[in-house]
């Protein structure tokens, strides 16, 4: 009989944070398109054991002076 598999932990490194596919859905854009929003500078990310991670209140903040922005 083999053992029963636990549920991996929650882990509290990367809470708070949301992948690049994540935020890319949200913003309704490519993830090359938000590479190159990274690469600018006008939306923070954090790297956690060799991924690219944007913290929720860095999104926030991002959407919001979006939001007061026309679009191009």
């Amino acid at each position: 009989m083999s053992p029963m598999k636990r549920p991996a932990p929650a882990d509290k490194v990367l809470e708070n944070t949301l992948s690049l596919t994540q935020v890319s859905r949200r913003l309704e854009i490519s993830r090359a398109c938000l590479r190159r929003i990274l690469g600018t500078e006008e939306l923070d990310f954090v790297e956690i054991r060799g991924r690219i991670r944007v913290p929720a209140d860095a999104l926030r903040r991002y959407e919001s002076t979006q939001a007061k922005q026309p679009r191009r």
